[in-house]
């Protein structure tokens, strides 16, 4: 933070803004305050963010970091975290923007009113964000004046920039270029995501392996058809600190990603979402933190209202991490091209990518099939006379999408069970929604690991093997993770809803 105090307004004739925090009176002035709103119920907890960060909301387009200044004064009750009742002072200071959590608004004055003395704190002998103080006579009310410009130098606290996400021009709209897809997940509290292009796959990890070599934030390593591929505890690269038992993570899955030049197998707590997203929907917000420097490539708003951060994987890792990661056993790490492994790997062929999930069995769709993935919204419309299969009608930015439950559809035992995730695809330009119990992982399956099941071997009394293209079979060899695949038939899957679809039109 700067030494010096902002350059304040001329306090003659100024007018102020009063909040308060408990007990405290503060002061802004009037001409940086742009907007005072209700607190979120839910503000996004960021990740390497200081203490009195409470985290960032979406306003009208733009990333809004909030501050507590309970917390940075050291007041009482900080462990109070629930917003509710509270409001949001939303400051500007040239095209930057930082929002203060306060537990209710003031009054406004005018420096210059009867009885109102300012006594300025003076540079470099009060370091905080206080400017000074209003005294009023005959009274022992004190109004401490913010300094704006102080509390937008704060270390750690993103500086948003003005942005209109939502007005394109034509030249922009048709410039938008492809529209991309995120896998998010959660860490702790907070969901992120990784561009799936950056993502290999998405695996279960039954065994972590050479767990004695492990350090800092590597710990142990994972067999990935034969290469070794080192896990990092990604709770304690984001700055949350957590300690980590290793025994817990069997079982966990871990996504397998490429940052410079390496494969690392990174611990989430949850797989969430599939989101789709153009370049220029990311809202941006700039560096903060020094360690890791523009680690976000922006923040992405979903349709459940959330913002999910969109993380950078090649800042990810320093080159530092990196080194500390794979130090003392580098050379499990690497392949030479005189490793017959390496030869077979590059004459493999391209991979197919599938996401895979449960209904009453593991089953995948190709990635190249799937639009979005979604949580399974907590109300859905429900149109009169809804058909049997369909849970009901999800408004999806401003398109209705059926939503049909693979177990009703199939006629599966426990329809009722509850789903947690929602494919969206497309068929014949009409959208759908297919309700599944929950998502297990995102595999990549080469040519020479299928093997097809014939169809005369599949259960022919189950309706959803008759929608079932193929059952690859993948090679057991030097693979931790080897289980057969059944893989749906979008078109057939779409083909079934639609009769259903038509039924209850006709009805």
């Amino acid at each position: 933070m700067s030494n010096e105090k902002g350059d304040q307004p001329q306090l003659e004739n100024s007018v102020f803004g009063s909040f308060l925090l408990g007990q405290d009176e503060f002061a802004i002035p009037a001409s940086a305050i742009e907007d005072v709103i209700n607190a979120p119920e839910r503000i996004t907890k960021q990740p390497l963010a200081p203490a009195y960060l409470r985290g960032i909301l979406t306003l009208r387009g733009m990333t809004v970091p909030v501050i507590d200044l309970r917390i940075m004064f050291a007041m009482p009750d900080t462990q109070d975290t629930d917003p509710s009742g509270k409001k949001v002072a939303i400051l500007e200071y040239g095209s930057h923007h930082v929002g203060l959590l306060f537990d209710q608004t003031g009054e406004v004055f005018r420096q210059n009113q009867a009885g109102c003395e300012y006594s300025a704190y003076g540079d470099g002998g009060h370091e905080s964000i206080t400017a000074g103080a209003f005294h009023f006579d005959g009274s022992t009310r004190i109004i401490q004046l913010l300094d704006v410009l102080a509390i937008v130098e704060l270390d750690g606290v993103p500086l948003t920039r003005e942005q209109d996400q939502n007005r394109h021009t034509q030249a922009q709209i048709r410039s938008r270029g492809n529209r991309r897809q995120a896998i998010s997940f959660r860490v702790n509290v907070t969901e992120l995501a990784l561009d799936i292009v950056a993502i290999q796959e998405i695996v279960l990890v039954e065994e972590i392996e050479n767990r004695s070599l492990a350090s800092g934030i590597c710990i142990g390593t994972y067999n990935l058809r034969g290469q070794t591929v080192p896990l990092i505890n990604l709770a304690s690269t984001l700055g949350f600190g957590e300690k980590v038992d290793i025994n817990k993570l069997r079982g966990s899955r871990f996504l397998i990603a490429r940052t410079k030049g390496q494969l690392f197998g990174l611990a989430v707590d949850e797989i969430c979402n599939i989101i789709p997203y153009y370049k220029d929907e990311v809202l941006a917000f700039p560096v903060i933190s020094i360690r890791i420097p523009e680690l976000f490539l922006g923040c992405i708003h979903t349709q459940e209202q959330e913002e999910v951060f969109l993380v950078d994987i090649d800042r990810l890792l320093s080159d530092e991490e990196i080194s500390e990661a794979t130090r003392g056993h580098s050379g499990l790490f690497g392949k030479s091209s005189d490793d017959p492994t390496a030869r077979k790997e590059a004459y493999r062929g391209n991979a197919e990518t599938f996401l895979t999930f449960h209904i009453d069995k593991l089953y995948a769709i190709s990635i190249l099939d799937i639009i979005e993935v979604v949580n399974y919204p907590g109300e859905l419309l429900r149109p009169p006379m809804l058909g049997h299969p369909f849970d009901g009608v999800l408004n999806l930015r401003g398109e209705l999408i059926s939503i049909v439950n693979a177990r009703k559809l199939y006629d599966l035992e426990d329809p009722e069970v509850i789903n947690q995730h929602v494919i969206i695809f497309e068929y014949l330009g009409n959208r759908f929604g297919l309700a599944i119990q929950a998502i297990e992982a995102i595999s990549h399956v080469y040519p020479d690991e299928r093997q097809e099941l014939p169809k005369a071997l599949m259960d022919q009394q189950s309706l959803i093997a008759a929608d079932v293209k193929e059952v690859i079979f993948r090679r057991a060899e030097e693979m931790t993770d080897a289980r057969d695949l059944s893989i749906l038939d979008i078109t057939a899957v779409a083909q079934r809803i639609a009769p259903a679809s038509r039924d209850d039109q006709a009805a």
